[in-house]
């Protein structure tokens, strides 16, 4: 995507991951645009987890707790 003068667009890109179900769910991290990392911002289950000090890579697996989000 370009904006109005054709410069290409870059922007942080944001995955939100929930769980409704009433057991943990498995999700596989999706592809990112440069083959950065995901990056945790909060996580409903684990609130002592400070924004940023958990990364993952695309592809990795990520179990979700019951009831939660990321």
């Amino acid at each position: 995507e370009t904006d109005a003068e054709g410069k290409p667009i870059d922007d942080d890109v944001i995955l939100v991951l929930f769980n409704a179900f009433f057991e943990p769910v498995t999700f596989t991290l999706p592809q990112t645009k440069h083959g950065d990392r995901w990056r945790f911002v909060f996580d409903t289950a684990r609130p002592q987890i400070a924004a940023g000090t958990e990364s993952y890579a695309e592809g990795d697996l990520f179990t979700l707790d019951a009831r939660s989000m990321i």
